[in-house]
């Protein structure tokens, strides 16, 4: 029988820092697609309750009242509300996946570059 032949060692992909944060990224920007679904789920009773409203107006042959009229600007400052929460998460995600996949696809180019994370940016060292 013949000997098997002598383990080759695999250089790594990616260094564990790497890793850690393309895995982190990648995860807030799900998390924040969840929240995107989230926004867009809630504002359908926002949604059905102007419909709601000005169906149950216009069948009586009538103007709505000012408690409706009230009921139905409340709804609708939350369906515009959710509407606009749902796209700032979803280019918030968009933005975040991108760069989670960049870290984790792109090869490294620089030895000598070391970003870290600085408060609210990003502090390069070169």
């Amino acid at each position: 029988m013949p000997e098997p032949l002598p383990a080759v060692p695999v250089p790594a992909r990616w260094s564990r820092p790497r890793l850690a944060a393309g895995a982190g990224l990648v995860m807030v920007g799900v998390g924040l697609v969840a929240g995107v679904a989230g926004c867009f789920a809630a504002r359908v009773p926002a949604g059905d309750r102007v419909v709601a409203l000005d169906e149950q107006a216009t069948a009586a042959g009538r103007a709505l009242t000012s408690d409706e009229m009230a009921e139905l600007l409340a709804a609708d400052a939350r369906y515009v509300r959710l509407s606009h929460t749902g796209m700032a998460l979803g280019v918030a995600a968009g933005v975040t996946l991108l760069a989670g996949v960049l870290v984790l696809a792109l090869p490294r180019t620089s030895r000598r570059l070391h970003p870290r994370v600085a408060g609210a940016g990003v502090h390069i060292k070169f």
